[in-house]
């Protein structure tokens, strides 16, 4: 009997050993903390031969315990969970376990049969087991009785401690891996957040750097200009910068002259794929009003469209604003440019018409930025203080031309009023002498005859005459119009017929301040004074052979026929002149609008 329980002895450590064996397999195969505790939990239940059992775990970096259990019922696994941190800090932080050391957990023995269960563990538990791992790594098992009531003997108690070992080395090991991966995943997100600070450092070194180059193109614009003192070289130069400085494929400035009777465009680029026109290649520059395709009328047509696309009211003298881009109808409706404008701003110098800038494409095919645009208007500024500045010298250098050709024209004056008036002295003593002569006749008659008036008449005419043709300040004999081929007349009833049909349209001729005092409705009021620029806004886009009534005259100007004649020169086939003044025509039927008189308060 003695050597067969010393068999059973060595066969039990046997199996103890193998247990602990494929444990420490088992140990190392598993990642996570909740799976080792749990076999853990199995394998010391399975080899005590216990039905009760229990692992806490104080979970590093927190407050909170890992629980694990096996045969408890409700009502103890209830109170167990409510009293895992009153267990943790009674048996593990209060205990004053050592931290591992050379790979050894310390793991100590706190209770053991006899000893009692305490009120805080669960009834029935017989051995409980403390470790520690590190500073923020401890733990406690407990068991409950064996099923055979037999107490747990050193050897058990021996089994426990290595298996409570190996469980916190792998613990020890999946924790360190859990804290690399923690860290790696630290060390991700920290080079993640420094990528995107570097990001924004280049991305602000770029925004910088433009910054830093749009200021040099305005210092260069301001320094090129400032070299030039004619319009027509200010311009050139200007749009060139524009090419080179925004790479851009090719652009053109159109302005009109200060009088509106002249038009100044320049034209830079490669225009073969724009419009098909010039072959001739980059930096087209000869005859850029042939190149466009425009006149004075289609100009002020284009501006006059442009000037509706914007707040023209806000245009005030040296001031700008942008023109929608290329992917605006604004450029359908408008004449056919070599240039689509990718980029274009509607700009103002004086007074007068506004000027246009347009850009074609760029040569990266980019876009053009706010930014971009923002220096535009920039460089665009600076541009309309140049091109003034450069006005008033032309001006000055106009008026001082003026001046000394007015000094010549008056030497010239004066040498030929010297002149006359030595033939007029010469005509007032030849008149005397007629008169002393006529004189001398009548007294010798008596009495004047008819003959004598004649004769007196005929010499005050020639000496009228004399002095008119040898004076600088004569007046023509026969005024122009006198002379010029009247224009094709309509009398008013055959004019309201067209007018009511809907054919012709009522060109009233009379000044301005007449038009206000009232005039025929729908009527385009067309001074002489303001012929071109109303005639290239309202008139020029009509048919040339839409009939066009003209009226209106006074006792001392006949403007209606210098408004036909001036329509007639322009290429309208059907100009007529009705000759009957407004009150006539409102007699015979013709709706006439007038201002509304203001009540008297």
């Amino acid at each position: 009997s003695e050597t067969g329980s010393a068999q059973r002895e060595l066969d039990h450590k046997l199996f103890l050993l193998k247990t602990l064996h494929d444990a420490a397999r088992d140990f190392l195969a598993m990642g996570e903390p909740r799976e080792m505790l749990s076999t853990f939990l199995l394998m010391s239940m399975g080899s005590m031969g216990t039905g009760k059992g229990f692992v806490l775990l104080l979970d590093p970096g927190t407050t909170d315990v890992l629980v694990e259990h096996r045969g408890l019922d409700a009502q103890e696994s209830a109170g167990l969970l409510s009293e895992s941190a009153h267990i943790a800090t009674t048996y593990i932080r209060d205990c004053g376990l050592s931290v591992l050391d050379e790979g050894r957990s310390h793991a100590r023995l706190v209770l053991r049969g006899g000893d009692g269960s305490p009120a805080s563990l669960p009834p029935g538990t017989d051995v409980v087991l403390v470790w520690a791992l590190d500073e923020g790594c401890s733990g406690l098992c407990g068991l409950g009785r064996k099923i055979t009531g037999q107490p747990y003997t050193d050897g058990d108690v021996d089994y426990l401690l290595n298996l409570v070992d190996l469980m916190a080395q792998a613990l020890a090991k999946t924790l360190a891996i859990r804290t690399a991966q923690g860290l790696n995943r630290e060390m991700e997100r920290k080079h993640a957040e420094l990528e995107r600070l570097l990001n924004r450092t280049e991305s602000s070194q770029v925004e910088l750097d433009k910054r830093v180059y749009h200021l040099n193109v305005l210092y260069d614009t301001t320094v090129e200009l400032s070299r030039f003192s004619r319009p027509r070289e200010i311009i050139d130069s200007f749009l060139l910068l524009l090419l080179g400085s925004f790479s851009v494929e090719n652009g053109l400035i159109l302005l009109p002259g200060k009088q509106g009777q002249e038009l100044e465009i320049s034209l830079r680029g490669d225009f073969s794929e724009s419009s098909g026109r010039v072959a001739d290649g980059p930096d087209t520059v000869a005859d850029p009003v042939s190149l466009l395709g425009l006149d004075l009328t289609h100009a002020k047509q284009l501006l006059y469209l442009c000037m509706g696309a914007v707040d023209f009211e806000k245009l005030t003298p040296l001031s700008a604003q942008l023109l929608p881009g290329a992917s605006d109808s604004l450029w359908d409706q408008a004449p056919e440019l070599p240039v689509r404008p990718h980029a274009a701003i509607l700009f103002r110098i004086g007074e007068g018409s506004p000027g246009l800038l347009c850009l074609g494409p760029r040569l990266t095919g980019d876009p053009y930025k706010d930014e971009d645009l923002e220096v535009l208007l920039t460089l665009c500024g600076n541009f309309l203080i140049f091109m003034k500045n450069a006005r008033a010298f032309a001006t000055i250098e106009g008026l001082n031309t003026d001046l000394s050709a007015r000094n010549i024209e008056l030497q010239t004056t004066l040498d030929e009023l010297t002149a006359s008036r030595s033939r007029v002295e010469f005509l007032e003593r030849a008149g005397a002498r007629v008169s002393a002569a006529l004189k001398r006749e009548m007294d010798r008659l008596g009495r004047a005859s008819k003959w004598d008036l004649l004769w007196v008449a005929l010499a005050a005419l020639v000496l009228g005459l004399a002095f008119n043709s040898f004076s600088p300040f004569g007046v023509p004999l026969v005024p122009e119009v006198m002379t010029r081929e009247s224009s094709p007349s309509l009398d008013a009833a055959q004019a309201l017929d067209l007018y009511e049909s809907g054919q012709a349209l009522i060109i009233d001729a009379r000044p301005p301040e007449f038009f206000a005092q009232g005039h025929v409705a729908e009527a385009v009021n067309l001074p002489p004074a303001l012929f071109d620029f109303i005639y290239a806004m309202k008139i020029a886009p009509l048919d040339p052979s839409t009939p066009l009534l003209v009226h209106g005259r006074s006792i001392s100007s006949i403007y209606d026929e210098e408004v036909a004649h001036r329509l007639s020169s322009q290429g309208h086939g059907q100009v007529m002149v009705i000759h009957s003044d407004l009150e006539e025509l409102e007699e015979l039927g013709f709706p006439v609008e007038r201002p509304r008189e203001t009540p008297a308060s």
